[in-house]
């Protein structure tokens, strides 16, 4: 699993670098497609814009063995003109083995601890677990990330809330990264992400006829 792995870390990189702005609306948009459903708010929209339109996930195949398809969607809340600023920053990512193999949601949980290791661009971390559906894991990642800007970079507070699932051969993972000063600017902010991780539901897979 070292490919998976170092997706998930690449990814967490691109986290700490893209935040948006925006306070969550009342409206609720649907994304749905073969792989899920899920409700998020109306006003966010698909990133980077004119990327796609944030609800036919992005496909790609790993060039290591074992050979991982990924699907991903990434959303933002809106932007401040086309400049991430302070909010929510959204990405599903589904992954399947093109052997077959399952990946096991203690190996999509695993690979969360490790990257949510202090390192050099990361500090203070600590990781709860959180209350979820059957079948769902849940994980709050609290940590000081670091911040690249024109001036150079500086430490910030921050929280990525984490939901994994496996359906049939399928894992997904969510991600929804906040900053610490933008939820105690919001207090609605932990009950909108909330909202959005118990609307996540996946098709019942249909067992092989042998």
């Amino acid at each position: 699993m070292n490919t998976l792995r170092l997706l998930l870390t690449t990814l967490l990189l691109a986290i700490a670098i893209h935040a948006a702005s925006g306070q969550p609306g009342t409206d609720k948009r649907t994304v749905s497609n073969r792989l899920y459903t899920v409700s998020i708010p109306a006003d966010w929209i698909p990133f980077p814009p004119g990327a796609g339109d944030g609800i036919t996930p992005d496909e790609r195949t790993t060039r290591q063995e074992p050979r991982i398809r990924i699907f991903t969607i990434h959303w933002h809340s809106p932007l401040d003109g086309n400049t991430p600023t302070d909010g929510y920053d959204f990405v599903v990512q589904s992954f399947r083995r093109e052997d077959g193999q399952d990946i096991p949601l203690s190996e999509m949980a695993r690979l969360i601890k490790l990257n949510s290791q202090p390192s050099a661009e990361v500090k203070n971390v600590t990781q709860t677990p959180l209350e979820g559906k059957p079948g769902q894991e849940r994980y709050l990642v609290e940590r000081e990330g670091t911040v690249l800007s024109p001036a150079g970079s500086n430490m910030r507070q921050e929280r990525i809330y984490y939901l994994i699932q496996t359906t049939g051969k399928t894992a997904h993972l969510m991600q929804i990264y906040v900053t610490e000063s933008f939820c105690q600017q919001h207090p609605e902010a932990e009950q909108a992400i909330e909202e959005v991780m118990d609307s996540f539901k996946t098709p019942v897979p249909v067992p092989s006829s042998r």
